[in-house]
């Protein structure tokens, strides 16, 4: 009997013990659950801002890479006005030097020019004396 009733409290102890073992074991996968959960949701923040991060630096690129193509257009047309500037002074400078050519008096000319005009003077001084 003492036998039996040491079997019979040796099995409620094992009960009360196997349901704290179940009831900790619950408690714990809650935990490893609530952690999993935790983690993935931190995961998940991560990858999106390792996305956005991706995408502002492709951004950047892209912004630098039109910059440069900017400056490189600006350089060029610079280099081009540069070259129409050159090309304008040298038509410039060939207009003037032609103009200079052009503007000297023909000797011949200013002579006949003065003998024209002595010509009209006489013809006016011959006229009033009437």
């Amino acid at each position: 009997m003492i036998l039996a009733n040491l079997r019979a409290g040796l099995w409620k102890y094992l009960a009360i013990a196997g349901g704290v073992l179940a009831v900790a074991l619950l408690v714990t996968a809650l935990l490893f659950r609530s952690n999993y959960v935790s983690a993935a949701a931190r995961a998940d923040a991560f990858e999106q801002r390792a996305q956005a991060s991706e995408a502002e630096l492709r951004q950047v690129t892209r912004s630098e890479q039109a910059n440069a193509d900017a400056t490189e257009a600006a350089r060029t047309s610079a280099a081009n006005r540069r070259t129409e500037q050159a090309a304008r002074a040298a038509r410039v400078k060939g207009y003037a030097d032609a103009a200079g050519d052009v503007c000297v008096p023909d000797a011949d000319l200013m002579r006949e020019l003065g003998e024209g005009a002595e010509r009209i003077r006489a013809a006016e001084g011959g006229l009033r004396s009437k």
